[in-house]
């Protein structure tokens, strides 16, 4: 964006160009869905380097920041403001995601920790639009189990229950929600696990 440079495109124009031409101009939004498609049909390795890039370079919401000029393309019609935002806040989910469950698969500590980093950031967001995904939350609490982290797992269905308390809106407290009976099963697995495995808490 260059200083003074004014709208760039003036009102009345009949189109606004769809497409610009990476090999011209480019900008972080397209190194992103690069990065999104390189790491669909990488191998493994290579596709968790560009999940993690892909990661990093989402800053935000697209065209959010409170510097961006009030063009009128932005809110004409269907808004490039709202239409692509959410695209792209979708698209960058669903990265975390992936990411998540390839870590998840590891067995190194680091490797579990990231995994651990990456679903509380994720269900913490759902939680945050009033929406509560089981299978994350289940993934959260296996990869606590498989981390041998009793402690992990106890602040897990806290924050559960927390949420569940958010959701309901009905004056109980965190314990006494119920927790769904799915989510109820995977965390009486992993306490059998972890007691059979016989390690303590970390």
């Amino acid at each position: 964006m260059v200083p003074d440079l004014g709208d760039p495109i003036p009102k009345g124009s009949p189109t606004i160009p769809a497409v610009l031409d990476p090999s011209v101009v480019a900008s972080d939004v397209h190194r992103f869905l690069e990065l999104l498609r390189l790491a669909r049909s990488a191998p493994r390795e290579q596709a968790m380097a560009a999940w993690e890039a892909a990661v990093d370079l989402y800053k935000g919401d697209l065209l959010e920041r409170a510097d961006v000029p009030l063009w009128f393309w932005l809110y004409d019609g269907p808004t490039v403001a709202g239409g692509l935002r959410t695209e792209y806040r979708q698209l960058c989910l669903g990265a975390r995601r992936n990411l998540a469950d390839l870590y998840a698969a590891e067995n190194g500590d680091a490797e579990l920790r990231r995994a651990r980093e990456l679903y509380i950031g994720l269900t913490g967001e759902l939680a945050e639009d009033a929406r509560l995904d089981e299978q994350l939350w289940a993934a959260l609490f296996r990869t606590d189990g498989r981390r041998g982290e009793r402690l992990g797992l106890d602040a897990s269905v806290r924050r559960l229950r927390n949420v569940l308390a958010e959701l309901a809106e009905d004056g109980d407290g965190p314990d006494a929600i119920a927790i769904p009976p799915g989510l109820g099963r995977v965390i009486d697995e992993v306490r059998v696990q972890l007691a059979t495995n016989g390690r303590g808490p970390t």
